[in-house]
């Protein structure tokens, strides 16, 4: 997140971290213009990344995909990470690139089952 916030404190006025409350991780504003940031991280060659839903829903006009591949990762009981090769897309329309479902959230509606003994 420290690469990408440096890059983008060069070109826009204002740099915000809203990762905590939305389903992007930084708001950049210059006056009335603002781009959504989505940041990535990844040790692999960053061919892929894993995105939310919600993710690819706020991709579009006033988004932007930051990704930080090739990371050096020393493991250990407090890892530490370096390097990166740094890559953007702006703007982001992840519907440009090839999508691909990996896992889905099932709702359950019990009159269809019922209630077992597991014994132990």
């Amino acid at each position: 997140m420290e690469l990408a916030r440096n890059h983008f404190e060069k070109s826009w006025e204002s740099v915000t971290d809203v990762s905590s409350n939305h389903s992007y991780d930084f708001l950049c504003q210059n006056g009335e213009d603002a781009l959504r940031v989505e940041v990535k991280g990844t040790t692999s060659p960053g061919d892929s990344v894993n995105l939310t839903w919600r993710e690819v829903d706020i991709a579009g006009e006033g988004a932007a995909l930051f990704v930080v591949s090739e990371i050096a990762l020393e493991k250990g009981e407090d890892p530490v990470a370096s390097g990166g090769r740094c890559r953007l897309i702006s703007p982001w329309d992840a519907t440009a690139h090839q999508l691909k479902p990996v896992s889905y959230t099932c709702k359950l509606d019990w009159t269809q089952g019922i209630e077992v003994s597991a014994e132990r």
